[in-house]
């Protein structure tokens, strides 16, 4: 649940095949209609729409039903952004607006209303002009039906022999979205001296890269598109340095994107930080570069990944957003009120994901999260097994996270039963099969755990058997069998995997293992035979190295001159026994030096064991004495007191003052305010006070202070 979700965003060409404009008709009747024609042209030339817009209103006055000032009309209005005064004026005469179906589609794209334009297109008769295919291409991208979008991009590449960077751009956005990865890479090898010309081809060719994994591939892509880019923005006057800037946010967002599935979160970060300076260059780039500062923040700076992701989720940016990136970011914002403690907030985005986006696995894990941190693990379990009877049935996080939940209590069938309720095409993974195993094991069923192992095995064989997780299940069902004692059958897989391949050595040397406990004879067969000579080996004496001394595992002891391990005489012994301190002594002792009479001279295994203790003793540092030190003279008990607490202390004159007047201070204080007979009582000490300290004890009695403190001297 801590993990956060990355999303990159693929860049989409947003430049329509536009409707070729109309030519002012030349030669109709009445010399004004045809100066208004000619005003008509030119204004058209000079793409100045409303003015051209006004003209053609004058026309249709004398005109009405003419076709061409009408067209004109229409696209002048398209062209002029005003998509809804378009429809509304095509729905003013019908007659003349029946050919411009084409028009009508691009209207409804503009306003975002996608089925309408998709059934208009679709009435068109085949073969469909390129203009209609393209179009329809755009609308069924936006209603995020991507495979059928690139279908009908390769129809109109087929069939038109239509061939332009902007077409392959849009069909490798198609690709990437409709994880097409086999045909986008085909049209990226196809497209490489288009992408020295294209900054969109380019972005999307690392959008590929980015979808099959190959990030630093990818990196390369947006390096060239970065590069094309400025180059041909430095070309227009028109562009300042912060519109190349606005231009690049998109490249450096999916930049990030790669440094941050590499590893480089520093220069991740710097890369979505540059983006984010301008809020407004790209509202879509700026969205997901804000969600995946948040992914690399984790739970850190919660309150800046709040105002990040309540930036990114408002109608504006959510208008550009897919419902992909939508999902990621609000269900992030959902992890972000769980880190900061919110459950009430974490609730209401909970319902809001569910209102939009139905009831998910990942919602659900959430919410159970939220019930467990608030100590109510039963409605926890109850809410993920529901789920998991239900829409979420045989989800891995879900049936996993209600395995955890049975293995925090000891409930290890509860938990085989989960695990045991994963859906099939995650059952099969070498860990999910470990844990069942495990848990059979633990439950005393190790027929269980074979057979499990058994099966899983046998259905990786039928998948091929030749990947990395078929050799880890058959080693782990091996080393069971070889527990259990069934040498043969442990040797038989084991035979399996050095079959399949010759070079791995834990297999083989498993197998001789295994085979050595029932077939000794084969089994060295099997060691001259297939294991590998080692290097050097020739050279060495087996005899030598059999007759070499052990090796040893303890310090040997050491020896001690005779005279330091004269033994203590017997009173000495026994009373360092009673105080626990003479164990080293008797160490290395017979029972007859144990028996006999001290004599004061030292025996030999006295005098070893002796000098072994002493050598085994730390060396006590000297100790550092004053320069006034005298042996014979005994040291001051109070020495460790300050001077004034000690008893010889002589106080001075200030210090009598200031006794009496705290004694003052402190008899005022156990009369009271009223004059009450009541004193302080005094306080019973462990240790009765020096002399010298009796008056000393007044300066813990503080007085009241009813007015302002005197300020002390400087």
């Amino acid at each position: 649940l801590d993990n956060f979700i990355q999303e990159e965003s693929n860049f989409r060409k947003e430049d329509l095949v536009r409707p070729s404009s109309h030519m002012a008709k030349q030669g109709a009747p009445g010399a004004g209609v045809e100066s208004l024609f000619k005003e008509l042209d030119n204004f058209i030339q000079e793409n100045e729409y409303a003015q051209a817009i006004k003209v053609c209103d004058k026309i249709l006055s004398q005109q009405p039903d003419d076709q061409d000032a009408f067209t004109c009309k229409v696209i002048c209005l398209v062209r002029d952004s005003q998509f809804d005064a378009a429809t509304s004026f095509m729905d003013t005469n019908k007659a003349l607006a029946q050919g411009l179906v084409f028009e009508r589609a691009y209207c409804h794209y503009r306003n975002k209303r996608l089925d309408e334009g998709l059934a208009l297109l679709r009435t068109v008769p085949k073969p469909k002009p390129a203009r209609v295919m393209e179009l329809e291409a755009q609308l069924l991208y936006r209603k995020e039906e991507y495979a059928q979008a690139a279908a009908v991009y390769e129809d109109l590449i087929r069939q038109h022999k239509v061939q332009s960077p902007e077409l392959s751009a849009n069909l490798l956005a198609a690709y990437s979205e409709a994880h097409m990865t086999k045909e986008g890479e085909g049209l990226v090898a196809r497209s490489k001296d288009a992408m020295r010309e294209s900054f969109e081809l380019a972005f999307n060719a690392a959008c590929i890269a980015i979808a099959s994994g190959h990030f630093e591939e990818a990196e390369s892509y947006l390096q060239l598109a970065e590069k094309v880019c400025i180059e041909a923005l430095k070309e227009e006057e028109d562009y300042d340095a912060d519109e190349v800037h606005d231009e690049l946010a998109p490249v450096l967002v999916q930049l990030g994107y790669c440094c941050q599935m590499l590893g480089k979160h520093a220069p991740a970060m710097e890369l979505y930080t540059k983006a984010l300076k301008n809020k407004q260059a790209d509202l879509a780039a700026g969205a997901v570069a804000a969600n995946n500062v948040v992914v690399i923040k984790r739970s850190h700076e919660l309150f800046d990944s709040y105002k990040k992701l309540k930036s990114a989720t408002t109608e504006a940016v959510e208008q550009k957003l897919s419902s992909t990136q939508r999902r990621v970011i609000n269900f992030n914002k959902c992890l972000v009120y769980l880190h900061m403690n919110k459950p009430e907030d974490l609730r209401k985005q909970i319902e809001l994901l569910r209102d939009t986006q139905g009831e998910g696995e990942a919602v659900t894990l959430v919410l159970a999260a939220q019930l467990v941190r608030e100590k109510k693990a039963e409605e926890a379990e109850a809410l993920l097994a529901q789920f998991s009877k239900g829409k979420g049935k045989g989800g891995l996080r879900t049936q996993l996270s209600l395995a955890q939940m049975h293995l925090s209590r000891n409930e290890h069938s509860a938990a085989l039963s989960a695990l045991q309720g994963v859906a099939p095409e995650h059952s099969h993974r070498p860990g999910i099969v470990a844990t069942l195993a495990a848990l059979q094991q633990h439950a005393g069923d190790s027929e269980g755990a074979f057979r499990t192992l058994r099966e899983n095995i046998e259905w990786h064989e039928k998948q091929g058997g030749a990947d990395e997780q078929y050799a880890t299940l058959v080693k782990a069902y091996g080393t069971l069998l070889m527990q259990a004692g069934k040498h043969e059958e442990a040797a038989r897989m084991y035979e399996r995997l050095v079959r399949k391949d010759k070079n791995d050595l834990i297999a083989l040397t498993s197998l001789i293992i295994a085979t050595s406990h029932f077939n000794p004879d084969m089994a060295e067969k099997l060691l001259g035979a297939r294991l590998p000579p080692l290097a050097g080996v020739d050279k060495v004496d087996a005899e030598a190295l059999e007759n070499l001394a052990p090796l040893r595992t303890t310090r040997p002891k050491e020896e001690a001159p005779a005279e330091a391990a004269a033994p203590a005489p017997a009173s000495q012994q026994d009373k360092g026994k009673a105080k626990g301190k003479g164990k080293e002594m008797e160490k290395g002792k017979g029972k007859e030096s144990q028996q006999a009479p001290s004599t004061g001279k030292p025996t030999p295994s006295s005098s070893s064991s002796s000098a072994a203790t002493a050598e085994k003793k730390k060396r006590k540092r000297k100790p550092r004495l004053p320069k006034s030190y005298d042996p014979k003279v005994p040291p001051d008990p109070q020495r460790w007191l300050p001077k004034y607490e000690r008893t010889n202390y002589k106080l001075t004159r200030k210090d009598k003052e200031k006794a009496k007047k705290k004694a003052a201070q402190a008899e005022q204080l156990g009369k009271g305010s009223q004059g009450s007979s009541a004193q302080l009582q005094p306080v019973a000490s462990a240790r009765p006070p020096p002399a010298g300290r009796m008056v000393q004890e007044v300066k813990d009695v503080r007085p009241l202070n009813h007015g302002k403190k005197k300020k002390g001297k400087k």
